[in-house]
């Protein structure tokens, strides 16, 4: 699967805010933890959890395009969830 112009920056984007998920759920969320490799577990979540969630929505609205014979571009809506779930993720770290 090839990938267009803008499939590529929303890509980009989307592991950028991933990367910015992870450092400030480290740096600012799991202060207290007693070692780096505890800190970085408990992080990883606030990665993993967009993609996740991602997934599953995108999943939900291909399904709902499919029975409304609608034409979904999937790689676009996937990667602008995740972005927003990992801007979530970062107010999240922040609170």
């Amino acid at each position: 699967m090839r990938l267009d112009t803008l499939e590529r920056f929303l890509a980009g984007i989307a592991i950028l805010m991933s990367a910015a998920a992870l450092g400030c759920a480290y740096l600012f969320r799991f202060s207290y933890s007693w070692s780096a490799f505890d800190r970085l577990s408990h992080a990883l979540g606030f990665v993993v959890g967009p993609w996740v969630i991602a997934g599953v929505v995108t999943g939900l609205i291909v399904i709902g395009g499919q029975v409304l014979k609608l034409r979904i571009p999937v790689t676009e809506v996937f990667f602008t969830l995740v972005s927003g779930a990992c801007a979530v993720s970062i107010l999240e770290a922040f609170r």
